[in-house]
């Protein structure tokens, strides 16, 4: 079971790293090493994305299965945030805590939907992702950038596996879980 003090200490990490979009280097790095490290396994994918924006950036992605048929899940995230505006109340960086509350960029949209789905996938790989009994695949992405060709939703697109579920916490303070239909 994923504690409190456990998220918290994750989403804190995750805010104290600045990773505007466009310089996400550092919070790439991070996060690879962190799923690595904690028995998920992934890696780090380069692309460049030549037509739109000339941007060379990074996703963290990686999939974890069971090599046996059953349902294929998607998980996905973006780790980018906007640029530093004028304005803050609390230091930017700095994850402060306050009654409920913790504050910092990227807080929202999307580092503590991220740090949700990253201790989900630490602890599906630690308590399921080696029994017997799990069926199928679960893929998984944190992307750079969420909006263009290599944002949120990239292994979708180049995936050729017909994933069946999608999990996305982009923008909401809810899971949505979406049905991909059969054409």
């Amino acid at each position: 079971m994923v504690t409190r003090k456990e998220y918290e200490e994750l989403l804190a990490s995750l805010l104290k790293i600045e990773s505007p979009y466009f310089h996400e280097e550092k919070i790439m790095e991070y996060v690879n090493e962190w799923l690595n490290e904690n028995g998920v396994p992934a890696r780090i994918h380069n692309y460049f994305d030549e037509r739109i924006t000339g941007f060379h950036g990074q996703n963290v992605c990686g999939v974890m299965d069971s090599g046996k048929p059953g349902p294929t899940i998607f998980v996905g995230g973006h780790l980018d945030t906007v640029n530093l505006c004028d304005g803050w109340t609390k230091e930017p960086f700095g994850a402060e805590i306050e009654g409920d509350k913790m504050y910092g960029v990227g807080a929202l949209d999307m580092k503590s939907g991220d740090a949700s789905m990253l201790l989900a996938l630490k602890h599906f790989a630690k308590e399921c992702y080696k029994d017997k009994e799990f069926k199928g695949k679960v893929l998984y992405q944190f992307a750079s950038v969420e909006e263009g060709p290599f944002g949120l939703g990239t292994m979708l697109r180049c995936a050729s596996c017909n994933e069946e579920f999608f999990v996305s916490n982009d923008k909401e303070k809810w899971l949505r879980v979406g049905r991909r239909t059969k054409k």
